[in-house]
């Protein structure tokens, strides 16, 4: 008799300790799945390049594109929680940072480069001049996270922003996402 119930209580306190761990993993995993929408959310209001905003789709990005020269492996961050993949498509001249969101994949940072020909909503591209970046984006530069730097223009920040980079006063790169943890 004794013995029935110290089985039962013991099998009790399993359900318990699975369910209470279950319960937090869910939680754990929505608070990621929050995390990474915010992220995508607070960055896309900074920019688009050509069609591409933080949070497409990997389906949209493959139909306007097609499939990555190279997928890194997917591996997930400390820092976040959340498996990321670098997409290049150097013939193209674009990186794309990805983000798994359940099923599918999202873009969670943009880098373009020669010979993208992608244009900002500002109409900015490869090969604009330092001035031309100044002029449309006079109102939204962050002085503090350009750090002084005459090769470099934030916008925003560099933990959720864009980041232009110049070679000879003329755009190299623009990159948009956390470009810092």
């Amino acid at each position: 008799m004794f013995m029935k119930k110290s089985s039962a209580c013991v099998i009790i306190i399993l359900i318990l300790i699975l369910g209470i761990c279950s319960f937090i993993l869910i939680r754990e995993q929505s608070s990621i799945n929050q995390y990474a929408q915010c992220m995508l959310n607070g960055t896309q209001a900074q920019g688009t390049i050509g069609f591409l905003d933080l949070g497409t789709s990997d389906k949209v990005l493959i139909k306007n594109i097609g499939q990555p020269e190279l997928k890194s492996e997917e591996v997930i961050w400390i820092s976040d929680g959340l498996e990321h993949q670098t997409w290049k498509y150097e013939d193209k001249g674009i990186e794309v940072g990805m983000i798994r969101n359940k099923e599918e994949q999202q873009v969670w940072s943009i880098k373009i480069t020669s010979p993208c020909n992608y244009k900002t909503r500002e109409d900015i591209e490869i090969g604009s001049t330092r001035r031309e970046v100044l002029n449309k984006y006079k109102d939204r530069i962050n002085e503090e996270h350009s750090f002084g730097n005459q090769d470099i223009v934030v916008l925003g920040s560099i933990y959720n922003g864009t980041i232009f980079h110049f070679e000879r006063d003329k755009v190299d790169s623009i990159f948009i996402g956390a470009g810092a943890e």
